[in-house]
């Protein structure tokens, strides 16, 4: 199936005849943030499997409107479409941030017309970590499984890649502060120690769902080390997972909207959402 770019218009998808769409739907109250948006494809089911995109930004910036063309083509397999925005760093920090995601996950899980046995979360960069976070340590405070995860270039040591950027000089400043110091509430010795709680990859057990890995060689803001690392782990633990290293790939979700890199996750999206890989 060819990939179908959507586009934006007054900054919402027109999705034409390819189903309906309700946007801004609150999922909880802690702020103006806590909205999504829920794509249901015209092809009709009695309850619809989901993929929920979770945008990157660093835990400041981006929205849920932007960078979904190429997951809202699973609407042409008769999946339902979710993306979510969450508090950024400005109003919660984290693991509120993370907390936020969770009950958006699980609004939508409860929703009549959603398959919560079949959900599928979409995160990139820091959207990614997110999805990873939750999966591997928070999956009791989630009201189902989900049947998969699709990680597109996940900073997934949050302590290691801070020091990466320090080596580098390239920590990200927002208005006179350290990003990371902003996220965490704080500094020094004290925020390493605070991103060790978070430490994705000594918490997976073996009983997470199946991953799909994908990251970009070229890409200059997160080293595909990352992944690679990932892809390790999981591989320890025997939790299933496809993992793509991009030779030419760079650090962006618009450069895999392309038939050559969407068409296998699509693939395995439809194959964990079909019972069996």
């Amino acid at each position: 199936m060819e990939l179908k770019i959507y586009e934006v218009v007054n900054q919402q998808y027109n999705i034409g005849g390819d189903g309906t769409a309700e946007f801004d739907i609150p999922y909880a109250v802690h702020s103006e943030k806590n909205k999504l948006d829920l794509y249901i494809p015209t092809i009709k089911r009695e309850r619809y499997p989901l993929v929920v995109f979770i945008h990157g930004g660093a835990f400041f910036k981006s929205s849920k409107e932007r960078h979904l063309s190429n997951v809202l083509n699973c609407l042409l397999y008769g999946y339902a479409v979710a993306s979510i925005n969450y508090r950024f760093n400005d109003e919660a920090a984290y693991p509120e941030i993370r907390m936020d995601c969770i009950e958006a996950f699980n609004f939508l899980a409860a929703r009549p017309e959603i398959d919560d046995k079949k959900i599928v979360l979409w995160g990139e960069s820091h959207g990614a970590y997110l999805a990873d976070d939750i999966t591997v340590s928070c999956s009791h405070m989630l009201q189902f499984k989900p049947a998969g995860i699709v990680s597109f270039y996940a900073p997934i040591d949050l302590k290691d890649f801070y020091l990466y950027k320090e080596e580098h000089h390239e920590h990200v400043m927002v208005d006179g502060y350290e990003n990371d110091s902003v996220t965490f509430r704080v500094e020094g010795d004290s925020l390493l120690k605070e991103m060790e709680k978070y430490a994705v990859l000594k918490n997976i057990s073996g009983q997470e769902p199946p991953f799909y890995l994908l990251h970009g060689k070229q890409d200059d803001t997160i080293p595909y080390r990352y992944t690679k690392e990932f892809d390790r782990a999981l591989a320890e633990k025997k939790v299933e997972h496809v993992t793509d290293i991009v030779e030419d790939g760079i650090h962006g979700i618009d450069f895999y909207a392309s038939p050559k890199y969407n068409a296998p996750v699509l693939r395995f999206i439809e194959s964990v959402m079909e019972g069996g890989r």
